[in-house]
């Protein structure tokens, strides 16, 4: 069986990967690198690694031989993983997988990762205190992220935003730059833009492993900023939809999101305890559905919403491509709630003829994928069901009328209660909830006001 060689290696500015004799550096500016204990600098470069290496046993079929010994964070990863690799077969249903069978590759391959030596104590010597009204926050340019960004804002917090640079991703890399820009120059606030070299690792094909902790492996990437900033709090953007599951045909309960719940987001702070540091890792929007999300953006900050973008289309003539899911979606949900899509560049009609595909709400098949497991199916009926109300036009909403809306009547008391209505608060700090919950009951007595 063929051996795969990792090391890791202390650079002046960060930390160097080798994968065989292929290096892969992340740096960091120097005065963040710095702030980082010296202590700690072998610790986070051997995590990080192993973070991004550990699927290479099950994509390559095999052995892994690490240069050090298991990274102090190894089993708290491997938790996460066994719950996120089961999305597997819904989100490749071609490849007729079951759970059992992704599960049993992921754990057969454990027998093929090797480490080297007794792992050391791991001390941090510097007494980390936190700034207690800054924060640190990924931005991607999604719904999610802008909302956090500007309620962190009106709750008095000064946001530090990271832009993740994935090397997959160079189309979405050019529009959301020149979005970047525009964004830090109409709000006076500097946005990071972080190359993560280590996402060549990557399976670009095939199964897509790598991809399965994406949100961890970000994390851990982000600990040198922590250092820097000292946030009291790091805010992912995680909603509330992200913690339903499924039950598959073998019996397992599957939420294809896992890494993004509730219970996953508390279990992460555990990453930074490792390391000695006592943000809170947190989601300010947990609380909340996808339809009240996309209100409070374009309703309260406007100004905020207009960058939206979350489309992966590529070579695109408008921001949005007009042809995937993701612009059906939102095209919708805007429709919905009374804003105009093309606000935010999506120019085409979504609810043409031609757009049927992108809606399995009319398809014929009753298979569930991750599209349906993870984007709320009830959610989407009631989105129609308020575009209709509100005289949207277009081919699928004659067939939404003609197929769906008796259905949707019959359970529109239901449907409001879940979706508009503030939910757990349960991983936001105490200190924070009084001022959510106030802007939240503002924004949903405005939205009911409007719709109802």
């Amino acid at each position: 069986m063929k051996t795969i060689q990792i090391s890791t290696a202390i650079e002046k500015d960060g930390f160097r990967t080798t994968v065989d004799n292929h290096h892969l550096s992340t740096h960091y500016a120097s005065a963040v690198w710095k702030s980082v204990p010296t202590t700690l600098h072998q610790q986070l470069a051997q995590t990080a690694s192993y973070f991004f290496t550990r699927h290479l046993a099950v994509s390559k079929k095999t052995m892994v031989d690490y240069h050090f010994p298991p990274p102090m964070a190894r089993l708290f990863l491997d938790y996460g993983y066994f719950y996120s690799i089961i999305e597997a077969p819904f989100e490749f249903p071609e490849k007729k997988l079951t759970a059992t069978q992704v599960i049993r590759s992921a754990y057969n391959a454990e027998f093929f990762l090797r480490f080297r030596d007794i792992p050391e104590p791991v001390a941090n010597n510097k007494p980390f205190s936190t700034n207690p009204h800054s924060c640190l926050m990924p931005i991607s340019f999604g719904k999610d992220s802008l909302l956090t960004f500007a309620l962190a804002r009106e709750l008095g917090l000064t946001p530090h935003p990271v832009f993740i640079v994935e090397p997959a991703c160079p189309y979405q890399n050019k529009k959301k730059e020149f979005l970047r820009q525009e964004f830090s120059k109409e709000f006076g606030v500097p946005i990071i833009a972080f190359p993560n070299t280590l996402g060549e690792l990557r399976q670009a094909g095939g199964m897509m492993w790598g991809w399965d902790m994406l949100l961890t492996q970000y994390t851990t990437l982000l600990l040198p900023y922590v250092f820097y900033e000292k946030p009291n709090y790091f805010f992912w953007s995680n909603e509330q939809s992200i913690n339903e599951y499924n039950e598959d045909d073998e019996g397992y309960l599957v939420n294809p999101v896992h890494e993004q719940s509730i219970p996953w987001v508390l279990h992460l702070n555990n990453l930074y305890r490792l390391f000695g540091v006592n943000t809170t890792i947190s989601s300010l929007i947990g609380p909340l559905h996808e339809l009240l999300i996309l209100s409070i953006l374009h309703k309260r900050y406007p100004q905020v919403g207009k960058y939206q973008l979350s489309c992966d289309g590529e070579k695109t003539k408008h921001r949005w491509c007009g042809k995937c899911f993701e612009c059906a979606r939102i095209f919708l949900f805007l429709s919905a709630i009374g804003v105009d899509p093309k606000r935010i560049g999506l120019m085409d009609n979504m609810l043409a003829k031609k757009c049927k595909p992108l809606y399995y709400l009319f398809s014929k098949t009753n298979d569930p994928d991750l599209n349906i497991l993870s984007q709320s199916y009830e959610e989407r009926l009631l989105a129609f069901y308020l575009a209709y109300r509100r005289g949207v036009k277009g081919d699928l909403m004659h067939l939404f009328v003609n197929k769906l809306l008796p259905y949707v009547e019959k359970r529109k008391t239901r449907l409001f209660a879940k979706f508009f209505s503030i939910h757990s608060m349960e991983t936001i700090p105490l200190s924070l909830q009084p001022g959510l919950q106030t802007i939240y009951k503002e924004e949903l007595t405005r939205l009911k006001k409007d719709i109802i």
